[in-house]
């Protein structure tokens, strides 16, 4: 799908259904591209950075452009929107580079060390790829984490909210063995340091802990036994205990054998289930693909309603259970669709090396 700003800059796409977020790229001559992740039903107002704009702050802060790579603007703000003054921001992987915080004018200040009144940052020549944003006050106290993809000569613009401080309570179960409780698991907010500790029960307490519940965030447990599990967390407005199913190592190597597909160290596993209607089949796409072919991220594989994997199928069973194998490392996007064709769902999905991603829609 196309289409064109008016003289407003206002733009839509009046006929597309579909549950979930809908990926969007922006591009214009003069500015970086823009891709964003779209609420149907919700009005967003974005903004481009132009060349000139990241050529003038290349040379504020001493930097040398490298081609092609993208472009990181943010501004970190507190649960009602204000600017947080003497704040530090970290991200992962990003070796040599280095943030650069504006100045109480806006300007890139290199001498800075924290953020102005104005809260604001910038990273140069930022590769493509997926990372984990750390907020930390004064004390080196981190706020809440957060996950950003960049793309190629891409512009990301956004506010990186501190987060609301809470205690999450959960329990986990293994979801090979008829809900046996974990315990001895090691919990985590993915980004985040603070850890928690599965009892005999499989129930924890994190935290305290900042989680920004606007944003993707994920519940990671680790276990001798078990490959890192990595559930999608949504915060809760209540103190009740939420069940998390995790899959140990023996049943994910069981699956692969199944399915003639043997495991890489490189690449994750996706374990998944869909309560839709009908058989539907899922795939993943790359955050850069406009225009994915048939193939997709992976290789699916569905099971029968008997609980077995049937390398022959090529859609979900009435149970609705399946298994992405080689899912690359990074953000991906998870599509449910219909025998006839339809979008039912398309979803983000932060998929690791040896980490089994617990998926249910």
């Amino acid at each position: 799908l196309h289409t064109l700003t008016d003289d407003y800059g206002v733009f839509s796409f009046p006929d597309v259904k579909v549950g979930g977020l809908l990926p969007v790229v922006i591009t214009k001559d003069g500015f970086l591209k823009r891709r964003v992740d779209l609420k149907p039903t919700a009005r967003t107002d974005l903004e481009l950075v132009s060349e000139n704009s990241v050529a003038l702050s290349a040379v504020a802060a001493g930097d040398a452009l490298v081609p092609g790579s993208g472009y990181l603007f943010g501004q970190l703000v507190s649960l009602t929107g204000e600017s947080l003054d003497g704040f530090t921001v970290e991200v992962n992987g990003l070796g040599q580079m280095h943030t650069v915080y504006a100045d109480t004018n806006g300007a890139p200040a290199r001498a800075l060390t924290a953020t102005s009144t104005r809260g604001q940052f910038m990273i140069l020549n930022v590769p493509a790829g997926t990372y984990h944003v750390t907020i930390l006050d004064a004390l080196g106290k981190e706020r809440a984490p957060h996950i950003i993809q960049v793309g190629q000569h891409e512009g990301l613009v956004r506010k990186f909210s501190m987060g609301r401080q809470s205690f999450i309570r959960g329990r986990l179960l293994n979801a090979a063995a008829t809900n046996a409780p974990v315990d001895g698991a090691t919990v985590q907010i993915l980004g985040s340091q603070k850890t928690a500790v599965s009892d005999a029960k499989g129930q924890f307490i994190l935290g305290p802990l900042y989680v920004d519940c606007a944003t993707l965030n994920y519940l990671q447990a680790d276990k001798s036994g078990f490959y890192r599990n990595r559930i999608d967390y949504a915060c809760s407005t209540d103190d009740s205990v939420r069940d998390s199913y995790i899959f140990p190592a023996t049943y994910v190597d069981g699956t692969a054998t199944d399915a003639a597909t043997p495991l890489s160290a490189a690449t994750g596993v996706v374990m998944g289930h869909v309560g839709y209607k009908g058989s539907i089949k899922v795939q993943l796409w790359g955050p850069e693909e406009m225009n994915p072919d048939s193939a997709g991220r992976g290789k699916d594989f569905y099971f029968d309603g008997d609980g077995l994997l049937n390398s022959g199928r090529n859609r979900t069973s009435p149970n609705g259970n399946f298994v992405i194998l080689d899912a690359p490392d990074g953000l991906s996007y998870m599509q449910a669709f219909s025998a006839d064709g339809r979008t039912l769902s398309f979803w983000p999905i932060y998929t690791s090396p040896s980490t089994v991603n617990v998926y249910v829609q």
